[in-house]
């Protein structure tokens, strides 16, 4: 934690976000709410557990509010990974390098190509 750094409400517990509507569909804390308890956010970095439901919802409706934000990966559901990983620093984004990480070429094009429509991902460059 850095003295700039909030931990703030998402505005629902986790019993709520894992009971199904009666649509079958699972509520989501609201963004916006999220979002509004930051204030003026020169730049914002979002982490969590799950990177491709909560924390991409966060970051693409801060990315259409013209914030500056960032989705550090390394501190999502890969944690656990990233942890036995030697380049692995918590203070530092990105410490590990997916082409030391990733083998078969076609998967690091796969990795370099989703991304590029979700600007607030790390922009990995290919070799």
């Amino acid at each position: 934690m850095q003295p700039t750094d909030q931990i703030i409400y998402v505005g629902i517990d986790a019993e709520t976000h894992r009971t199904p509507n009666a649509d079958e569909h699972y509520p989501y804390p609201k963004s916006d709410f999220i979002m509004n308890q930051l204030g003026n956010v020169g730049r914002l970095v979002v982490s969590g557990f799950h990177l491709h439901s909560c924390v991409k919802k966060v970051a693409r409706r801060a990315f259409l509010r013209g914030i500056n934000v960032l989705v550090d990966e390394e501190l999502t559901e890969l944690f656990p990974f990233n942890l036995k990983q030697a380049s692995f620093r918590p203070d530092t984004y990105p410490s590990i390098n997916p082409f030391d990480i990733i083998k078969y070429p076609e998967m690091l094009e796969y990795f370099i190509r989703k991304r590029k429509r979700q600007p607030w991902l790390y922009q990995w460059q290919s070799r």
